[in-house]
């Protein structure tokens, strides 16, 4: 007999360290252990070979304390999260009676059949029982952390919950013919080729024989408190590169890492040396959802997992790069995506202020705009062709030959279905993944954006092109469509065009994803305009409605109805997604489904709002409404979907009490709020910004026709940069090797806080107190100066002005420089400066700011503070300033002087113009603070709402229930009881509940009667507080809570009442078919 062993053995997983399980105490004694047992160079690494070396015993410590403290995560691959110990003893006796159901299988009659199939019934049931109420309990457990598991577990689709495997693939043989990879090897060669395309014949090194201008800087070594901050920036639980050593460990032991890995960076560059530890990738092969097919090559993405350590590093050239090309202006104007202090829908609206300013010209004039997506952008980059371009374009030869070194003997290893690959050498394009990736590719290709844009300007062709990435909108601007096409045509295959930058650039065009959109006002809307030829009447490109760009469908009108259908499908995706996690009964609390809809829904569905949705207003004149109002109204369907997910209503509960309850604006409002968000953003521009001018003229004047977004911004909210200044943030603020003048002390809690206070009280240092104060409608900001041995307290007052023009913040700084300001009166040779000085201030979030290398509200103020500090320093050279955090309120003399004195500044009271700091404007005319502009807007827009609320003719009945609506009062209620619990409150709260009055209006059963007694009407008053049927489970509620119980207020909006009122509606058992068992156990 022939017998066939046909089992396949489980893929063993690879084993993985379990970095979440670590003592990081006991971790950083052995790393610094291992550390102090080696003998380290100095602080110069003096060759090559002790870089190595160095290097070499810097990984063996990390790895020596890894091997100590990090345990192996050891799944086990038949555990299931919803087991039990009842589902084992439930296997254990359907196991024993199917033995013995077997072995008497001849006897048909045998009760033990009978029991077995009882036995295995039950435990299927139970089964199936424990993974529902797993996840449910799962589900109701769901908290801020958790959200987004949730969240990531819904948007993956339907599985089977198996790992997902790559099947074989097919490629397309240059003869036509199919080649099928079946096995592993096969596959990794396959997706290697697609992944790392070979560097073409002609894709030389263009640098030879070229006359490079000077360099724009000079490259200075890094420094350890610029490794510092990347480090600080490092994300957490990220997988690790080959090295295997995660983002964990250097943010966990920086303290003891950063002082090692200073040297070896500034070793890079001195040494000429980049080690072959940090070249080596690993690259995990992901699906790219919603593909028709998975055996294929293209339908497969790489994800590069670098060596932290080298990461680092590359972070770390990536700032210099980053604020010396927006220093020195280094990138093409028109690159949008990845730059700091610009975002994408800066790209689309200077797509449509260039097309609706062809609109309005005299005389009238249409656009074309061609929509180019450059294939497969990075890996076909030409490293050589991209030192070439930097170059020229003034980075220093230092940043390009450590560069050079970096990509040199580039190994990757492909890893997917528990498979690791052979290494492959990487020869070309820029790896993705590395922080200096798309700084490096917006060099690469700034000279199609730039050179193409200034030969336009040269030949007065109205051509104007916005890039984002590898993402590139070109639009011609002419009298016909043809003359426009004629542009374009020009831009791609004319003299020192986008073909031949192609070409140079080892780039290609993806001719079959090219777009193309004749824009013509005037046009019918079924004539779409000719296509654009540029291959010789080879695939011309046709001409569409609306073209795909930066996630948003331009149309030809620009009347973005095709993007309003989109998001709205993008919003009902969402809550089919969501909406069985979130039931009545059970499933997601309120305040999880709010956070997903503020955290997902809403930047998805509104993303890019302030392009294609116009502000509703009512303009001087009309009586309706104008701006995009059919189209809020379409997305509010989805605004109310979610409102029932949150709140667990009935469905014909009202959209407005929904909102009150939740603390929610009105749809409209929270378009608005989106939008005012971003109109302030562009008050806030500076003067290098593509669209600085755009905003200027468009806020002068409110042009009558073919308004832009941009238009219709700032007049629905009244924005005038000039006339009402708005602080300018810049893009970027400090070098990364700055080092700020001061120190800054911010002590865990307050007790160590005033500890350290009566250090320095006891001290010799001068003490300087400063503070803010925003009170009678006035910002204002005082400092004042202790010095040992002076009775005299000298103290400076400064008026910011109104309190609707400016923060506490703005003010807390302020005081900084009023502070620093009193240290520079102190004569030069004052014995006590040379102590040292503090500025103390009780605000922690301007201590946290203080250092000032990220750029925000307000950091034009930090600017002057350094600037200041510094100009301290230089009178008194000697001096070390220390800012500090000290608790306000608690006694400490120094800040309650202060407080009462910035309290008189709120109120008016300042110094003279002529004692002012410098840095300051005279009487108080600081710039509107953007912080405190976007806080009013908030304000005025909770004031809209519950004005529209108290105008809803259902306010009546629900404020002698709750009067504070809207507000939070009712969310603490709601959140704090769990999901069935909380629908129902809300649902007796609006009387849109499943009892006989509400059920026979929506015609669901005959009678409005009560079941119970059958003498009332079943209304929610006659249900909680009349029916004799329930006198029973009334008298004990009513025992509970006295003559509270009486009180339907009482009971619908006291915490007090909630145990008793839903055991008492337990008791009844009324709601019992619809919401299970509703008691509530004392916590």
């Amino acid at each position: 007999m022939l017998e066939l062993d046909l089992r396949v053995p489980p893929a063993k997983p690879p084993p993985r360290l379990n970095f979440k399980e670590v003592d990081w105490e006991s971790f950083r004694l052995t790393l610094k252990e291992n550390l102090e047992r080696e003998t380290w160079a100095e602080e110069v690494i003096p060759s090559t070979e002790v870089f190595h070396s160095y290097l070499s015993k810097l990984y063996n410590a990390l790895n020596g304390a890894v091997k100590d403290h990090v345990p192996y995560a050891e799944p086990i691959p038949f555990t299931k999260r919803w087991w039990s110990k009842e589902l084992t003893a439930l296997r254990t006796i359907a196991r024993k009676l199917g033995f013995k159901s077997r072995h008497v299988k001849h006897l048909q009659e045998h009760p033990v059949h009978d029991q077995y199939r009882a036995a295995r019934t039950k435990y299927t049931d139970a089964i199936r029982h424990a993974k529902r109420d797993h996840w449910e309990s799962w589900l109701e457990d769901a908290n801020s952390k958790t959200v987004w598991t949730v969240s990531k577990f819904i948007r993956a689709g339907r599985t089977d919950g198996g790992a997902v495997r790559i099947p074989p693939l097919e490629v397309k043989n240059p003869d036509g013919t199919t080649t099928l990879a079946a096995n592993n090897a096969e596959k990794s060669k396959i997706l290697y080729d697609t992944f790392f395309p070979a560097a073409p014949d002609f894709a030389d090194d263009p640098a030879l024989d070229f006359d490079y201008p000077d360099p724009k800087f000079k490259m200075k070594p890094i420094l350890n408190h610029h490794i510092a901050r990347v480090i600080a920036r490092l994300k957490d639980w990220k997988a690790p590169g080959p090295d295997g050593i995660p983002n964990e460990v250097y943010k966990r032991c920086a303290t003891l890492l950063i002082p090692h890995l200073g040297r070896l960076f500034r070793a890079t560059f001195r040494l000429k040396v980049y080690p072959q530890q940090w070249r080596e990738i690993n690259t995990v092969v992901i699906r790219k959802p919603g593909r028709p097919s998975y055996k294929v090559p293209n339908a497969y993405r790489p994800i590069a997992l670098l060596n932290c350590m080298g990461k680092i590093l590359s972070a770390c050239v990536a700032d210099i790069l980053v604020y010396e090309s927006e220093i020195h202006g280094l990138l093409a104007d028109q690159h949008f995506l990845g730059r700091p202090g610009r975002t994408t829908t800066d790209s689309l609206h200077m797509l449509t202020k260039t097309i609706k300013d062809a609109w309005r010209a005299q005389p009238r004039k249409v656009a074309a705009t061609l929509f180019l997506d450059i294939k497969a952008a990075f890996p076909n980059a030409n490293p050589q062709q991209l030192y070439h371009d930097m170059r020229r374009r003034g980075v220093p030869k230092a940043i390009i030959d450590w560069l050079r070194r970096k990509a040199a003997g580039r190994r990757t290893t492909l890893r997917f279905d528990d498979y690791k690959s052979d290494p492959f050498e990487i020869a070309h394009g820029i790896e993705q993944g590395c922080p200096l990736s798309v700084i490096l590719y917006q060099f690469y290709n700034s000279y199609l954006l730039e050179v193409l844009a200034t030969k336009a300007k040269r030949s007065k062709l109205g051509i104007h092109t916005a890039g984002n990435i590898d993402d590139v909108a070109v639009t011609a601007v002419a009298s016909t469509i043809d003359q426009a096409h004629d542009i374009l045509r020009d831009f791609m295959t004319g003299e020192n065009g986008a073909v031949e930058w192609a070409k140079s650039h080892t780039s290609e065009f993806s001719y079959d994803k090219l777009g193309l959109i004749n824009s013509d006002y005037k046009g019918s809307k079924d004539d779409l305009g000719p296509a654009l030829d540029l291959q010789n009447g080879e695939n011309p490109i046709p001409a569409s409605a609306f073209q795909k760009f930066l996630g948003v469908l331009i149309d030809r009108k620009l009347r973005f109805h095709e993007h309003a259908d989109y998001a709205l499908a993008k919003g009902t995706k969402w809550i089919l997604q969501f909406r069985r996690l979130a039931k009545t009964s059970g499933g997601l609390s309120g305040r999880v489904v709010k956070q997903l809809y503020f955290g997902v829904a809403i930047p998805s569905m509104l993303y890019a709002a302030d392009v294609f949705l116009t502000p509703v207003r009512i303009l001087d004149g009309n009586q309706r409404n104008t701006g995009s109002v059919g189209a809020i109204r379409k997305l509010a369907r989805v605004h109310r979907q979610a409102l029932l997910m949150m709140t667990g209503a009935m469905r014909t509960s009202a959209t407005d009490v929904m909102e009150a309850h939740m603390n929610v604006l009105p749809f409209q409002l929270l378009v608005d709020q989106v939008c005012q968000r971003s109109a302030t953003r562009l008050c806030t521009l500076p003067a290098t910004h593509p669209l600085y001018g755009h905003v200027r003229r468009a806020a002068k004047s409110f042009v009558q026709r073919h308004r832009a977004p941009i238009h219709h911004l700032l007049q629905a909210y009244s924005l005038q940069p000039d006339r009402r200044a708005v602080e300018v943030i810049k893009p970027v603020c400090f070098h990364p090797r700055y080092t700020s003048p001061f120190k800054v002390s911010i002590a865990q809690n307050k007790e160590d806080a005033l500890k350290d206070e009566k250090k320095w009280a006891r001290g010799p240092g001068i003490r300087v107190y400063s503070d803010g104060s925003d009170i009678d409608g006035g910002v204002g900001a005082a400092a004042a100066i202790f010095v040992p041995g002076r009775s005299r307290i000298k103290m400076l007052h400064y008026h910011l002005g109104s309190s609707k023009e400016h923060t506490v913040y703005e003010a807390e700084l302020v005081g900084l420089i009023l502070g620093v300001e009193l240290l520079k009166q102190e004569s030069a040779r004052s014995a006590y400066m040379k102590q040292g000085a503090s500025i103390a201030a009780d605000n922690k979030a301007t201590m946290q700011a203080a250092p000032g290398h990220s750029s925000q509200p307000g950091h034009y103020l930090l600017d002057e503070l350094h600037s200041a500090t510094t100009a301290l320093k230089k009178k008194h050279t000697s001096v070390k300033v220390t800012l500090r955090w000290v608790p306000g309120h608690k006694g400490v003399e120094g800040n309650e002087i202060v407080d009462e004195g910035a309290k008189q500044a709120a109120r008016g009271r300042t110094i003279p113009d002529h004692a002012t700091p410098s840095g300051l404007p005279k009487k108080g005319t600081l710039p509107i603070s953007v912080a405190k502009l976007r806080q009013e807007i908030s304000e005025s827009l909770k004031v809209k709402a519950k004005k529209s609320w108290q105008e809803s003719p259902r306010y009546e009945k629900l404020v002698n229930i709750d009067t504070s609506l809207p507000s939070k009062t009712y969310l603490k209620l709601a959140f704090a009881l769990p999901r069935k619990q909380a629908s129902l409150l809300l649902q007796l709260r609006t009387g849109h509940v499943p009892l006989n009055h509400h059920l026979h209006r929506i015609r669901k059963v005959p009678t409005p009667t009560c079941p119970a007694c059958a003498n009332h009407a079943e209304t929610v008053h006659h249900f909680l507080l009349m029916c004799h049927a329930h006198r029973k489970a009334r008298s004990i509620l009513r025992k509970k809570l006295g003559r509270d119980g009486e009180s339907m207020t009482f009971l619908l909006s006291s915490p007090k009442a909630m145990e008793p009122l839903f055991n008492f509606i337990h008791a009844t058992g009324r709601l019992q078919a619809i919401f299970g068992n509703l008691t509530l156990k004392s916590k």
